[in-house]
């Protein structure tokens, strides 16, 4: 055994890949030295003002002087919002029959799809015997296969159908998880008429039409989204051990999604941390397993990974804050001539995660002011969001029904709710993704934060 992990192949990146379930575990282990160090403050939970104090349902007494303003105003506003529902409803539609038509005729044809052709071709490679992680460069595809060497099995089924049937195959598999998805969310956080309606606007348009694009391109991205929602049910319910099995599932693929076995700590009770150290454990035993059976298939597979990190795509593809500032640098380098070392890429985007660290680190840890394991859930899934590297436009498909949650409950001010629901809808820019996320994350943030007028602030 020492000998195999003495091979040249086991490299730096292969280190990483096979350290990288016991991230949590070390970030358990710093939170718990920060809070013994620097205690938690807790303060008890802040009770919420009034509903209608100032928020979407109040009319401005100068409103009623304005005749056929006013109406449209209260009818906007007011306590049956069927005006809203029916241009939200109008708006949906106008995205279903320009947008997401030709791409729902287009995928049931088996056209697009791309990235399940490196799948399916990285499926047909193995089973003739060859290197799944060469597919792209034997049947001449853009990008290589960047997953674990075990995933290769999932894909094994499609093998035995021509490409055409198998992505007409793996589309309709992905609407039927979209459908099960958009029941999950609304038997979650959908409590109204409106609420429904909300969902569907922001699905359609939210951060650049990032289910449009998730459609099109035939990422498991969708199958990872669903996963880690029935993990987040499982948590709201207090199921450790499913919402575990869960993250596992969804974490086999694209290793980011494990980081989020970290919510088990909110418990607070031994059954979960155990489950935290068994689930971590069970991970590295998997990868490490893999590396074991074939060391070298392994170590490309840690190649590939490696590379396509490396490039990290630009703006569009991929509008995480590294990439931000990646971009914004370049352009600032073109447009003054000055040599600006890459390094600050990494600055200014550590300073980014450390910004939403320090908001998480004082609403969770030190207030304590999120009590709630579902409310606990989704304000993690924003940090999570923000604060990975590499973060693709179709992976903001996650925080849709989130958007909705914090639009709904979180931001009682009308005009503050409609201007945060145009920078999430409103498609000018692709980095736009970004700043909606990072502006709902402040809001809900603040909504646990904020100092309630006549008591004292801690």
């Amino acid at each position: 055994m020492f000998q195999m992990l003495a091979i040249d192949t086991f490299n730096a990146d292969i280190i990483c890949l096979l350290l990288f379930p016991l991230v949590p575990l070390a970030a358990y282990g710093l939170v718990r030295l920060l809070r013994s160090k620097f205690g938690s403050g807790a303060a008890g939970p802040i009770e919420k003002p009034p509903e209608n104090a100032g928020g979407m349902e109040s009319v401005n007494a100068a409103d009623h002087r304005l005749g056929l303003l006013s109406l449209i105003w209260r009818a906007l506003t007011g306590p049956a919002p069927w005006l809203r529902v029916v241009l939200i409803a109008a708006a949906v539609f106008y995205a279903v029959v320009v947008y997401y038509r030709p791409a729902l005729e287009d995928g049931l044809n088996g056209g697009h799809q791309w990235d399940f052709g490196t799948y399916y071709q990285a499926a047909r490679l193995a089973a003739e015997g060859g290197d799944p992680y060469l597919a792209h460069e034997r049947y001449n595809f853009k990008h290589p296969y960047t997953y674990p060497p075990y995933t290769v099995k999932l894909f094994a089924p499609f093998v035995s159908m021509d490409l055409h049937e198998a992505r007409q195959t793996f589309f309709i598999l992905k609407l039927a998880v979209l459908g099960a998805l958009a029941l999950l969310w609304a038997l979650l956080l959908i409590r109204n008429v409106e609420g429904a309606f909300l969902l569907l606007l922001v699905a359609a348009y939210g951060f650049h039409k990032s289910l449009l694009v998730e459609l099109e391109s035939g990422n498991v991205n969708l199958f990872e989204i669903a996963l880690i929602w029935g993990g987040v049910g499982a948590f709201a319910r207090r199921k450790p051990v499913l919402f575990a099995l869960c993250i596992l599932a969804a974490a086999l693929c694209k290793f980011w999604p494990f980081l989020l076995i970290g919510m088990l700590l909110f418990f607070e009770d031994r059954r979960s941390r155990i489950v935290f150290i068994a689930a971590c454990l069970a991970f590295f035993a998997l990868n490490f397993g893999s590396y074991l059976f074939d060391p070298e298939q392994f170590a490309r597979f840690a190649e590939t990974s490696a590379s396509r990190f490396e490039e990290l795509e630009l703006t569009g593809w991929n509008p995480s804050a590294l990439s931000f500032f990646r971009f914004y640098r370049g352009e600032l380098a073109a447009w003054s001539g000055w040599n600006l070392p890459p390094f600050l890429d990494y600055a200014g985007w550590g300073l980014f995660a450390f910004a939403v660290f320090a908001v998480y680190w004082e609403t969770i840890v030190r207030r304590r002011s999120i009590r709630e394991p579902m409310e606990f859930a989704l304000f993690t899934l924003f940090a999570y969001a923000l604060i990975l590297p590499r973060f693709k436009d179709f992976s903001f498909v996650l925080l849709l029904a989130p958007a909705v949650y914090v639009l709904q409950r979180k931001v009682p001010d009308w005009t503050a709710r409609a201007l945060l629901l145009l920078l999430v809808c409103v498609n000018f820019h692709e980095y736009v993704a970004m700043f909606a996320a990072s502006a709902l994350y402040l809001a809900f943030a603040w909504s646990q934060n904020r100092p309630v007028p006549g008591t004292p602030a801690s």
